[in-house]
């Protein structure tokens, strides 16, 4: 058993290479990641009518009627805003994901609402699907003038997807609608008139979504 008699430790050390007690010590070879949690909650067209913080699920300024509460787990900056679509709006500036399920709330008149439980756990059916078969691939990256988007359609058939440029902030800055063939397809995106700095490109298809970060070089 490890005693350690006198902690040293202060917020801003370098923990690698400080000395972190008078008496023997040692550091676990692994580290947890804590990313940065809301609840949103929409109404049952999926629009947001509030963002929550993780610790807190308060309904009092909301009207009577039948919500949805939602996950929301994100890294860099939370851009989703109240009137969005959370089902397709860029929800962060780098990494994020929705929830699968979402618990249902009913509030002042919509609990005497027959057949509608005040709370309930659903798995709506356009993500039932946890584990997303769409796969992009973008090169290259950092891309100057063009840039190539790689993807499998999974369907027995052609399906169309929709692709958008966004910047950071969320602003649409290019779009396209894409005819695709089953199996593999690559296309071409000409960006050479984008000022340099990174992107999101978003891609919708079959019911799926799926958000890569890329740089644009001069």
């Amino acid at each position: 058993m490890l005693l350690i008699r006198r902690i040293r430790v202060q917020f801003g050390q370098d923990l690698l290479n400080s000395a972190l007690s008078t008496d023997c010590y040692d550091l676990s070879e692994n580290f947890v990641t804590v990313v940065p949690y809301r609840f949103l909650v929409t109404d049952e067209q999926n629009i947001i009518r509030s963002i929550l913080p993780a610790d807190s699920l308060n309904f009092d300024t909301l009207p009577a009627g039948v919500f949805r509460v939602w996950g929301l787990s994100y890294t860099g900056t939370l851009l989703a805003q109240v009137g969005q679509d959370a089902a397709i709006a860029v929800l962060a500036n780098n990494c994020f994901e929705l929830s699968s399920n979402f618990v249902r709330v009913s509030v002042g008149a919509g609990l005497d609402a027959p057949g509608i439980p005040d709370l309930q756990v659903n798995t709506p059916s356009t993500k039932a699907n946890t584990a997303q078969s769409l796969q992009l691939g973008l090169y290259p990256n950092p891309a100057q003038e063009e840039l190539y988007l790689s993807f499998e359609n999974m369907a027995l058939g052609n399906a169309r997807a929709s692709i958008r440029i966004l910047h950071p902030t969320g602003a649409v800055l290019r779009r396209w609608t894409l005819d695709t063939s089953p199996g593999k397809n690559t296309t071409l995106l000409n960006v050479q008139e984008l000022p340099a700095g990174w992107y999101l490109l978003e891609m919708q298809l079959n019911g799926e979504r799926q958000v890569v970060k890329w740089v644009k070089q001069d």
